[in-house]
């Protein structure tokens, strides 16, 4: 609309102009009756005329400065650039790689979401591949320790006990195997992701293969956000969990919170798994119009959260 009203202004002031250069011309030829050549050199016309040419260039510059403050308007102020025009919710998806045939039933229903793949799964590779192939963002979903793992156990590869070498030792072999990941999310990991110098280690390690990290939140006390903010890596950090109980209207009713905070806040995360009895959820959601709230992957938010408080799951 701007474009527009600018055209107006300024073919109205080009128009004037040109109707009072036109008006002292013929003042001017009226005034003598000489030859064309004699008239060009005429004190009086030439007077008249310049003038005329005066009053255009005037109007030209009078509309130049109404098109820099309607276009000063229009942009953000420098150091503050537009804020999103839409609320935004990350839903990430964890648990893939033990059915690829689920990945495929997940990938048709078009869901703009972040898959989350364990590695060291069976078809964890395969599912890798394949997300790849159809576009489709990922993070690796990796084991940590949780509050009920006795140190050493085989439940995790990040835990309280691991040094950061055997961290960056680990890392650096996920990045060969899977370069097409985005970053990382905790499976589990409610006493790993709680203890402040095992995340220190951990997101030591992290930095060098300039991956996100997203806080899965399994514990209230979680440390694991805010060091990888202390740390300068991309991250985020879960606000809900979807389907820890799975009938439908359960689901339901926790996407529902998602999409408040997100309303509330701006953006959000939220968690779901790659399971049959999450499958009609998130056939469900496939049909729905969200807006004014837009689904997007969980890179588009790193670092844009604001502090929300804590829900209940």
């Amino acid at each position: 609309m701007i474009s527009f009203a600018v055209v107006c202004v300024f073919t109205n002031m080009m128009h004037n102009g040109e109707s009072v250069r036109r008006r002292e011309a013929r003042k001017a030829e009226n005034a003598v009756v000489l030859s064309a050549e004699e008239r060009l050199w005429h004190p009086g016309a030439f007077l008249s005329l310049e003038k005329a040419l005066s009053s255009t260039k005037k109007t030209i510059l009078v509309a130049a400065s109404w098109v820099a403050r309607l276009q000063s308007a229009a942009l953000p102020k420098k150091g503050k650039p537009a804020a999103a025009s839409r609320p935004r919710l990350a839903l990430v998806i964890d648990d893939f790689g033990y059915n690829y045939g689920m990945a495929e039933r997940i990938a048709q229903l078009k869901l703009r979401a972040t898959w989350a793949i364990i590695p060291g799964t069976p078809h964890g590779h395969k599912i890798a591949e394949y997300a790849v192939r159809q576009g489709q963002p990922f993070l690796l979903h990796v084991p940590m320790q949780a509050l009920g793992d006795p140190d050493g156990g085989r439940n995790y590869v990040i835990g309280i006990d691991v040094p950061e070498k055997k961290m960056a030792e680990y890392l650096a072999s996920l990045q060969k195997d899977f370069p097409h990941a985005i970053g990382i999310n905790n499976h589990r990991g409610s006493k790993a992701t709680s203890d402040a110098p095992t995340m220190r280690r951990f997101m030591k390690a992290l930095l060098a293969t300039r991956w996100g990290f997203l806080d899965s939140r399994t514990s209230g006390r979680t440390v694991a956000e805010k060091t990888a903010r202390n740390y300068h890596i991309p991250t985020a950090q879960n606000k809900v969990f979807i389907d820890g109980t799975t009938d439908l209207p359960t689901m339901k009713a926790r996407f529902n919170a998602a999409l408040h905070l997100a309303r509330k806040y701006g953006n959000a995360v939220a968690i779901c798994h790659a399971r049959e009895k999450t499958f009609p959820f998130l056939a469900y959601l496939s049909t729905l119009d969200l807006n004014p709230v837009e689904l997007v992957t969980v890179d588009e938010i790193w670092n844009s959260q604001q502090p929300v408080k804590e829900e209940k799951q």
